[in-house]
């Protein structure tokens, strides 16, 4: 899917000891093994590695078709990892079925209503599987909690502590010059 994580694998078995004689080890391009990676690559080349084994498996039987079958593949990925691999599941669905869940608006948002189904659980306890459309889509917007809060006036997101005290720290000069901001130091919002 993306070449840049590894053009191809190396697998390593080294002379064990007969209780550990099935370790193994899989290395990607610089002798750097995978399980050095982030968890978001590790993942990456294993939906990968299953996607390979899968239509090896359906060519080997005479069959055409494979259903892809993927809780939540956004666990762990950079957004841009995000948007690649909703791509490659997109373009994979074009010959196979492809079933994903989700709980990432991102992902809901970037496939056509067609796409979409909403599994939800009638009053009488019973699963009903509602197709995309705008009555559903609402639905999914509120149980993915996508719905616009208008008692938000801003909202900043920083990175560490460092950035905590700069906004503490700010927010406390500009309201000694009489500004009428929230005191950050005062009233934790900046935690």
């Amino acid at each position: 899917m993306d070449p840049s994580l590894a053009s191809q694998l190396t697998p390593s078995f080294a002379a064990q000891k007969w209780e550990s004689l099935f370790k193994a080890s899989i290395s990607g391009d610089d002798d750097i093994p995978i399980n050095k990676r982030g968890s978001g690559v590790r993942r990456l080349i294993l939906l990968n590695f299953f996607r390979a084994k899968a239509e090896q498996l359906a060519k080997e039987a005479g069959r055409a078709s494979v259903i892809y079958a993927i809780e939540e593949p956004e666990t762990s990925q950079h957004p841009h990892n995000q948007r690649m691999l909703l791509r490659a599941l997109c373009d994979l669905s074009s010959e196979a079925q492809v079933i994903i869940s989700t709980h990432t608006p991102m992902l809901a948002r970037a496939l056509p209503d067609r796409s979409l189904r909403y599994i939800h659980l009638a009053d009488d306890k019973r699963r009903e599987i509602m197709k995309g459309g705008q009555a559903t889509n609402e639905l999914i917007a509120r149980s993915l909690g996508v719905l616009p809060d208008n008692t938000v006036k801003l909202f900043i997101a920083v990175e560490g502590q460092n950035d905590v005290s700069f906004l503490q720290n700010i927010s406390k000069v500009l309201r000694g010059g009489h500004l009428d901001i929230p005191d950050l130091d005062k009233d934790g919002t900046g935690r």
